[in-house]
């Protein structure tokens, strides 16, 4: 009943603020089919792209962050914090970081006491998080740390391994997001979770976003919460749950308004079919909860409201029955 009455005053809420902030929506992008079928082609390129970046690029830097990069430093605390949070991480988890790049979030969660796999498709950058793991003494071998090249398509990787997965500023540049999706369903346990922190709508176009394709040759795809929320409902994923987070100050490539995604989602096909029997409209929220805006897919409503400050930033994420119940909620 209370979640009910939640549910109802969130409808009204939605009715009443949704005009006032119609001036401030960015229209959504047109989906492009010929398009994304000439990136997916492509992605033997966009792989080059990373281990020449990754080989030009300094070592220091990449696996001091986040202490390296005095800009960003609150920012990315902020966004591994929600995805701790919406993961609820706990010591001895196994989590698969794709795209882990010179592994420094994947140290991070070592020390925590999760059994990390971090996957790339750079061995440049592999190699550069196994030496960052061999310097620091506080590195807990007894957890087997894992460091993986891959394809760009199919994750080494067996079947069920994982706790949970994360994709911090990675799932924009993959070329293949749908059949990544479906791996990442295939590596999760039953009750398994994805979290992504990634930029919102208008990242692609920004300055910053071209001048990096340009230089590097990496992809830059603009991403739509909806399509995510309805690719991973079709990879086998049971819902998708908007989770609000701080916003950061810092400019992201000469965006202020930088939005940050977490998804979670957990992949048992029965508790699929009672999530969705069970579904109310799900939405996404901007302004720390103020606005809500009704997504297509459907799934699981009921969202964490968090206060922000300003509000310039949301996180996705979702979760399912066994998820939840792993959570203790």
């Amino acid at each position: 009943m209370n979640r009910r009455l939640k549910d109802a005053a969130a409808a009204v809420l939605d009715l009443a603020i949704r005009p006032l902030l119609a001036p401030f929506v960015r229209p959504r992008p047109r989906p492009q089919p010929a398009a994304d079928a000439a990136i997916e082609q492509a992605a033997g390129e966009f792989n080059r792209a990373a281990e020449q970046y990754y080989a030009g690029a300094d070592p220091a830097h990449l696996t001091g962050k986040p202490f390296t990069e005095s800009e960003t430093f609150a920012k990315r605390l902020t966004d591994v914090g929600v995805i701790a949070d919406a993961l609820r991480l706990r010591p001895g988890d196994v989590v698969l970081e794709l795209g882990a790049g010179a592994c420094w979030l994947s140290h991070f969660l070592n020390r925590f006491g999760c059994r990390t796999i971090a996957v790339d498709v750079s061995p440049t950058a592999l190699a550069m998080g196994r030496t960052l793991f061999e310097q620091d003494p506080r590195t807990n071998w007894t957890l087997a740390p894992q460091f993986l090249a891959y394809d760009g398509h199919t994750l080494p990787v067996a079947a069920g391994v994982a706790d949970a997965a994360i994709l911090y500023d990675t799932f924009h540049h993959l070329p293949n997001p749908r059949a990544i999706l479906k791996e990442l369903r295939r590596v999760l346990r039953p009750d398994g979770v994805v979290a992504m922190s990634e930029p919102g709508r208008g990242h692609s176009k920004s300055a910053g976003s071209a001048l990096e394709a340009a230089s590097t040759g990496v992809l830059e795809r603009e991403l739509v919460l909806e399509e995510i929320a309805a690719d991973a409902l079709a990879a086998g994923f049971t819902a998708a749950r908007v989770v609000i987070a701080p916003a950061s100050a810092a400019a992201d490539g000469g965006a202020r308004h930088r939005r940050r995604r977490c998804i979670d989602v957990p992949r048992s096909r029965p508790q699929r079919h009672r999530a969705h029997h069970r579904a109310q409209p799900r939405r996404h929220d901007v302004a720390g909860g103020v606005r809500r805006r009704r997504l297509d897919a459907p799934g699981r409503a009921s969202l964490p409201r968090r206060r922000g400050h300003g509000g310039r930033g949301f996180r996705l994420a979702a979760r399912g029955a066994a998820a939840r119940r792993r959570a203790g909620r």
